[in-house]
């Protein structure tokens, strides 16, 4: 199983200092597990990317329940 750290890392990676689709990360992130031994489910990204919003290591917009319809991005600190 992964380490929240590890799927914190992966996510992060994807993450641009531009707003992007909440969907578009957990599509990237879960499907480049699939190379690998540990499987990361879409359900385990999202809920990554929602506690790095409360973290306040992501910014967002929209409902991230919403996967299409909302959008996160690095913080303006991290440019």
């Amino acid at each position: 199983m992964v380490e929240d750290h590890e799927l914190d890392a992966l996510i992060l990676s994807e993450v641009k200092t531009h707003w992007l689709k909440v969907a578009r990360i957990v599509a990237a992130v879960g499907q480049g597990s699939e190379d690998e031994n540990c499987a990361i489910s879409y359900e385990m990204v999202a809920n990554r990317i929602v506690r790095l919003v409360q973290e306040n290591r992501l910014d967002s917009q929209g409902d991230l329940s919403q996967w299409r319809f909302s959008e996160v991005r690095l913080p303006a600190s991290s440019d």
